[in-house]
């Protein structure tokens, strides 16, 4: 514990960091450290602790799969996927990403892969009128979980849109 007190002393700048062996020294560098050390080795190690226990510690990989997942047409070529967090006793930890897989209905072996970090993605470049199916899986630092089920959504049709036409009068 001292030799790690004595690295933070050097992280924050206070004397170039140094390994302690023998228990003199040990004691040595513990008293030398003093009260504002300790304070700020309790702050930082209960912080690196939460760090652990949200990230890794206690982590596994999602018992479930994202909820509500939805698709909301945008243009003839892209697509809005939404959807929530797995439940939070299924999650086994934060988080980290997730992976959405897609392909045309009619080839299931043309898989295409979006990453994201929030709970929403645009998916463009899209075939026109065309059938799709969506499957969403999030990570933890563990893993993935299962896929939810299978999301079918079809583009809209090519849209030709008319503007009216406009003729400018001068008087």
């Amino acid at each position: 514990m001292c030799k790690f007190m004595c690295e933070i002393q050097f992280l924050i700048g206070l004397r170039p960091m140094r390994s302690y062996s023998s228990w003199g020294t040990r004691q040595h560098c513990a008293m030398e450290v003093g009260a504002y050390m300790r304070t700020y080795f309790l702050t930082y190690l209960h912080t690196y602790l939460t760090f652990l226990t949200r990230l890794s510690l206690f982590s596994a990989v999602p018992g479930g799969a994202p909820e509500d997942f939805t698709a909301i047409g945008l243009t003839s070529t892209s697509v809005q996927l939404k959807w929530d967090a797995p439940a939070r006793k299924l999650r086994h930890g934060e988080i980290v990403l997730y992976e959405v897989l897609y392909h045309r209905a009619d080839n299931a072996l043309d898989d295409f892969a979006v990453n994201a970090t929030d709970t929403s993605v645009v998916v463009d470049g899209l075939d026109v009128n065309t059938d799709y199916n969506f499957r969403l899986r999030a990570y933890t630092v563990k893993g993935s979980g299962p896929w939810t089920s299978r999301l079918p959504f079809k583009t809209f049709a090519n849209r030709q849109y008319h503007l009216p036409s406009f003729s400018y009068l001068r008087h």
